[in-house]
């Protein structure tokens, strides 16, 4: 097993799908001026182009046969081509010259080929593209799906859905572990040979306690009688990404695929369109004083609420059922 700390574009949606604002406009000008500009601004291929092909790499919708394809300018050596790889995913803020971590992939395989091609996840890439509007170079888009269904062979990070790890933002990383030094796509932040099996696990350890933490705010303390302890092992049940996957699987694939409040009935897609697709917040309806270390979580004991339902079955002890709370919302 390799370990290593990739930087990745900077990306305002989770890098789920791509953001806009980052395209520094290049049309109406001829070919020559346009590299010439490229040269002397030193522009990157998002900034030349308005997206990063990284964009997508946390998407776990756009998984082929249950694995995601992420994208990394960086090329292991053909000696290493056939291991297998723990990634950190790191953020480089060049105005505060600040790192931070992003997400994980373990046991990811670097394919020589790429991503296997696939309609649906050109097709929904495309879209993503087009929902840029202006922030997208006219250059690319003038040859989208053509471009898209080449690009498709750059995507060289083989991971099982499983091995993803997600992180609900960004988190500044920490001055105690082996420091990035590396800004550059093309090479890891950190030295191959220098970032190890004990750097990883204490990053990945690092950033999903803070991760956590940042939400234990958003909740009155009387919520949780047992402490913070108990709000932040609540919570890791709430996440704990196969069986939460699994959940939102199961319900889409009986309604139509569309994710919505089951208390509320509200969708986030019909408020919000794209931006809101397959957003919901998951409830484990079971208190963590209730559950032993061994406890396993079952599909019946998770709810998809909204945001505000959510917060209302918290609201007081003993939490609400699912139906007791639909009771109460008035029509």
């Amino acid at each position: 097993m390799k370990y290593l700390a990739l930087r990745i574009a900077h990306n305002e949606n989770h890098w789920e799908k791509p953001s806009k604002g980052r395209l520094v406009p290049l049309d109406g000008i001829s070919a020559k001026e346009r590299r010439e500009l490229i040269k002397k601004l030193n522009l990157d291929y998002v900034k030349q182009n308005g997206f990063g092909h990284e964009d997508w790499n946390f998407n776990l919708d756009l998984s082929v046969d249950e694995f995601v394809y992420g994208y990394q300018r960086y090329v292991p050596k053909e000696n290493l081509q056939n291991d297998l790889f723990n990634i950190c995913f790191l953020d480089y803020d060049k105005r505060s010259k600040k790192w931070y971590i992003v997400g994980f992939y373990h046991n990811a395989s670097y394919e020589i080929e790429g991503m296997p091609f696939e309609k649906r996840v050109v097709k929904q890439k495309c879209s993503d593209l087009r929902n840029l509007g202006n922030s997208l170079s006219i250059d690319y888009l003038k040859h989208l799906e053509k471009r898209m269904r080449e690009d498709v062979q750059s995507y060289h990070w083989k991971v099982s859905k499983k091995n993803v790890v997600k992180l609900v933002e960004r988190i500044p990383y920490p001055d105690d572990c082996v420091q990035p030094s590396c800004v550059r796509y093309s090479s890891p932040s950190v030295g191959i040979n220098a970032f190890r099996k004990e750097d990883f696990d204490y990053l990945e350890k690092y950033a999903e306690e803070k991760s956590f933490a940042k939400e234990i705010v958003d909740y009155d303390k009387d919520e949780f009688p047992e402490g913070k302890e108990s709000y932040v092992r609540h919570k890791k049940r709430e996440r704990n990404r196969k069986i939460v996957e699994l959940k939102k699987e199961r319900f889409k694939a009986k309604h139509n695929g569309i994710l919505f409040c089951e208390a509320c009935e509200m969708s986030f897609y019909d408020v919000y369109g794209e931006y809101g697709r397959d957003f919901i917040e998951v409830h484990h309806s079971i208190p963590v004083s209730e559950l032993s270390d061994n406890s396993t979580t079952r599909l019946d004991d998770l709810v998809l609420l909204c945001s505000n339902c959510h917060r209302m079955i918290h609201h007081r002890r003993p939490w609400l059922k699912k139906n007791e709370l639909k009771k109460l919302i008035r029509k």
